[in-house]
């Protein structure tokens, strides 16, 4: 190119002008970022989290926003997908339905353990055993 030649503008505003349909839309896109942690929805991370989320839907203007899924949800329904992909690949048995009858049965079958853990509980919370002294009552 020779020094103080002009390039032609042209091309320039032709290649702007058919990029600016595509930077102006009119429809409103939210980006939406997930955010996912093992916390109680009680905890203050997960607090300081919500109020992360209020302050950049605010900041942009309401054009970002955070999910946040507290209690190991995803990572619960990422197990259970890996689980079932992986026995399907290994072509494990399937189980057959159970009735109900059945169900209730193997309920009636394990209603004793279920009050060891309400006659423990309401000891310690009664303050006649330690969670220590709690922990011994069932043997």
């Amino acid at each position: 190119m020779k020094s103080g030649s002009r390039t032609n503008p042209i091309p320039i505003f032709a290649a702007t002008a058919m990029m600016l349909p595509i930077g102006c839309r009119s429809e409103r896109q939210v980006t939406v970022l997930k955010l996912a942690h093992a916390l109680d929805v009680a905890h203050p991370v997960h607090m300081g989290m919500v109020f992360m989320g209020e302050k950049i839907k605010d900041y942009s203007n309401g054009k970002m926003r955070i999910d946040i899924y507290p209690g190991g949800r995803l990572v619960g329904l990422s197990f259970m997908a890996v689980a079932a992909i992986f026995s399907m690949i290994n072509k494990y048995p399937v189980g057959s339905c159970t009735s109900l009858t059945e169900v209730m049965r193997k309920f009636l079958d394990a209603v004793p353990s279920l009050f060891l853990v309400l006659i423990v509980i309401s000891g310690i919370i009664a303050g006649i055993s330690t969670a220590t002294e709690g922990r011994s009552l069932p043997n």
